[in-house]
């Protein structure tokens, strides 16, 4: 009624030619009367298209939201159980699930898909699934969801386990699956079961066969020590690891003592392969990040920049070397020769120690454009120089008569070559500019082995080649 006077009064003031202001009124109340009827009658629609029924519904034409609080949630295993593969592996199939709530529409819930870790008895929270419950199609009776597993390290059965929680966050249900897990059989690259999630700074092995790993997680950059007793096909933290941050060096002696040093931290020392430790902390202060190295001679020396210390007591007591411009550079890569003569990498030469560590002369300088990268020394006294170089002569130098005369063998571009070792017979060294891992058993013919790129590798005694790789730890059977 009040709308159709104000729209009379409108069209009277039109045509009566009013004032303006009395216009723009009756035109603002005919407007605003129009919206109010508008909104009535679509109130009054939808009261009258809207259906009643046991779960809540958006208005509209497609959307409609679930009530997981009802009682009834249920799962079943649909797909992939049941499968064998090998340990560290991916299952082929997926893992399916059905989610139903005794025919009512799901509402909002998660599903969770935990497996175990390789002792079986501690669950690693795998994947999370979420679902609004709101559906913009047809509502489902249920819900499908699929999962991937991989393989922990047990030989044998696997379990993992999936929950369904409402939501209120209230677990409903759950089901157990299980897989088997079985040793790589084929020759070729496997990934390692129980893998570090970071990278190896450092491999080593004990006189009983056991591999370690000095390695730095992802997460949030916590460091352990690793180790495995199956030729790296799987992987188990050492719980006596030091709980420190930033492993740097790790290395063994023959008798199974073991030195790690890590940054901002001292040397550690353990007397029986990692069981126990003892901080080595008397090192200057200002020489707390560094490396430790360990030479065949028995000599254990602890590298900062341009300083190092050396220590003829496993680190009991220490004495600074004397080094040609000993604030340059760093010293690294010392090494002895079975007579002791020592070998080491200092800023652009390579230095050459005849009285057990004290005292450093340069041996070989070379251009300005050239620095060394990496120091050898294998069981023939042959003394090899990774170099790198922004012109010419990157690459990899052997001295067969104690570093008098030198063979040019590899040749690289500019990054050089890096962390150069022998094992079973075998040469090994990356030349780090094309991330290669390369062998070669004559320093005659090389071959290319690396399949991904890698950050450290290890041999072990039965040839299995290992990696450290952002994808974790991986092995070769040969």
């Amino acid at each position: 009624m009040f709308f159709f006077n104000d729209l009379f009064l409108l069209f009277e003031s039109i045509l009566m030619r009013k004032n303006p202001i009395t216009l723009f009124k009756h035109l603002l109340v005919a407007v605003w009367m129009l919206l109010i009827v508008l909104s009535t009658a679509c109130k009054k629609n939808n009261d009258i298209d809207t259906p009643v029924t046991d779960d809540p519904v958006v208005p509209g034409d497609t959307t409609v939201v679930g009530d997981s609080t009802k009682a009834g949630l249920k799962l079943k295993l649909v797909g992939g159980g049941g499968q064998t593969d090998t340990v560290g592996q991916s299952l082929k199939e997926p893992i399916l699930v059905k989610l139903t709530q005794d025919g009512h529409i799901p509402g909002a819930f998660t599903i969770r898909f935990d497996t175990y870790d390789c002792d079986n008895n501690k669950i690693i929270r795998a994947q999370e699934y979420y679902h609004p419950g709101t559906y913009t199609k047809e509502p489902p009776d249920s819900v499908t969801v699929s999962f991937s597993w991989e393989l922990n390290g047990i030989i044998g059965t696997q379990y993992a386990k999936v929950t369904v929680w409402d939501s209120l966050k209230r677990p409903q249900d759950s089901l157990t699956i299980t897989a088997t897990g079985v040793k790589a059989s084929e020759k070729g690259w496997h990934k390692s079961g129980c893998s570090p999630q970071g990278y190896s700074v450092a491999f080593a092995q004990l006189s009983s066969g056991r591999i370690l790993s000095a390695t730095n997680t992802f997460d949030s950059f916590n460091s352990y020590i690793y180790y495995s007793d199956d030729e790296g096909v799987t992987w188990t933290r050492m719980k006596t690891s030091p709980n420190i941050k930033n492993y740097a060096r790790m290395v063994t002696t023959p008798s199974n003592e073991m030195f790690l040093s890590a940054y901002y931290k001292s040397v550690y020392y353990s007397k029986d392969g990692g069981l126990t430790w003892e901080t080595r902390n008397n090192i200057p202060t200002y020489a707390s990040t560094g490396d430790v190295y360990y030479t065949q001679s028995g000599i254990l020396f602890w590298a900062y920049l341009g300083t190092a210390y050396l220590s003829n007591d496993k680190g009991l007591n220490w004495r600074q070397i004397n080094t040609p411009n000993p604030y340059l550079s760093k010293f690294s890569d010392p090494v002895s020769l079975k007579d002791g003569t020592l070998f080491a990498k200092h800023f652009e030469a390579l230095v050459i120690s005849t009285d057990g560590g004290d005292n450093w002369t340069k041996l070989w300088t070379l251009d300005k454009d050239t620095a060394i990268t990496s120091v050898y020394v294998d069981d023939n006294d042959y003394v090899f120089v990774g170099c790198s170089s922004k012109t010419v002569g990157a690459g990899l130098y052997v001295s067969k008569d104690r570093g008098q005369t030198w063979n040019y063998i590899y040749p690289t571009q500019y990054n050089g070559v890096f962390k150069i070792n022998k094992f079973n017979g075998v040469y090994y060294f990356y030349a780090r500019n094309e991330h290669e891992l390369i062998s070669t058993t004559d320093l005659v013919t090389f071959t290319r082995i690396d399949p991904v790129r890698s950050d450290d590798y290890f041999v072990t005694k039965n040839n299995h080649l290992i990696l450290s790789t952002s994808n974790g730890f991986q092995y070769y059977v040969p």
